[in-house]
């Protein structure tokens, strides 16, 4: 997968591509919401609780990987299906935009998880063409820290993530949908409380996990605690192609038969193409008033094959 800062970086990407200027101005309006739904499912995985969480928190964040791997097409036709119907064009063009943030977190995991997989469980490859170890969360953060730099010009280190978007303006028809559709589509009963709970408690991780000097990775890191993400560091390892610019092979995890040599760069650039192009088709297919059938088949975040029932 990729991380928060890749994600919100595509999906700024995603919206300049977008030709339909009407829409584009509205979602320019509503950035916090299209950047937290660019989060996709993964704001099922911040759930916290202390005292009583524990069970409550694993169920959560089975959710969060439930969605990434069932029904994906279904869920993501249901919302615009679910916002096109709403009398109050307002809750409309709220529910519109964050479910377009959620196509760019769908769009950008399947195509570069395959590639994140091979590496988490063989290595990836170093300059100088060896591979060595690294944990799925290196590879994101990573990716984070190379990407942000780029494209943005600044650091991941530096950066207040809790202020890409405030969890408090989030609309309530958002909370309902999502309801909504964990209830119709999984039979799961998460009430709209909960949800905005996990959208805050991502909020309230980014803040805690502020470290613009490295002091609370050093402590945590001496205390033995284990780091959990996004905890960037000053920079990545520098004697590691992260991207696979130098197109070394790697396969499907599913396939080692299946080979590849693409960069995360050209998964990037095809996630961007794909995308751009399912929101183009989908509006015509809106501005012809023609049903969405076929836009969306299920397929896996993680795999980016068809979901398995």
């Amino acid at each position: 997968m990729a991380g928060f800062l890749t994600h919100t970086v595509f999906a700024k990407e995603v919206l300049k591509r977008i030709n339909n200027e009407k829409l584009k101005k509205q979602i320019q309006l509503r950035m916090n919401l299209f950047i937290l739904g660019a989060q996709g499912p993964d704001i099922f995985y911040y759930y916290f609780n202390f005292i009583f969480g524990r069970h409550k928190r694993e169920y959560l964040q089975k959710i969060g990987s439930i969605m990434h791997t069932l029904k994906t097409g279904d869920f993501l036709k249901l919302g615009i299906e679910y916002a096109l119907e709403s009398a109050d064009e307002k809750h409309k063009l709220d529910l519109i935009t964050y479910m377009l943030g959620f196509m760019c977190h769908f769009h950008l995991d399947s195509s570069i998880h395959p590639y994140v997989c091979f590496c988490s469980k063989n290595g990836i490859y170093k300059e100088d063409g060896n591979l060595t170890k690294v944990s799925h969360q290196d590879i994101e953060t990573s990716i984070d820290i190379i990407y942000f730099r780029e494209k943005e010009g600044k650091s991941a280190q530096k950066t207040k993530l809790h202020k890409s978007f405030n969890t408090g303006s989030v609309p309530s028809v958002v909370f309902v949908f999502l309801n909504y559709a964990l209830k119709n589509l999984f039979n799961l009963d998460i009430s709209p409380k909960t949800i905005k709970k996990c959208m805050v408690h991502m909020r309230r991780a980014f803040v805690l996990l502020y470290d613009p000097f490295g002091l609370k990775n050093t402590i945590l890191i001496s205390l033995g605690v284990n780091i959990p993400k996004p905890f960037y560091t000053a920079r990545e390892k520098t004697n590691i192609d992260w991207l696979n610019r130098k197109r070394k092979r790697w396969h499907h995890l599913e396939d080692r038969n299946e080979i590849y040599t693409q960069s995360v760069d050209e998964l990037y650039k095809t996630a961007l193409k794909n995308c751009s192009d399912l929101i183009t088709a989908m509006y015509q297919k809106i501005n012809k008033k023609q049903k969405l059938d076929g836009l969306f088949p299920n397929i896996s975040y993680i795999t980016n094959k068809p979901c398995k029932n």
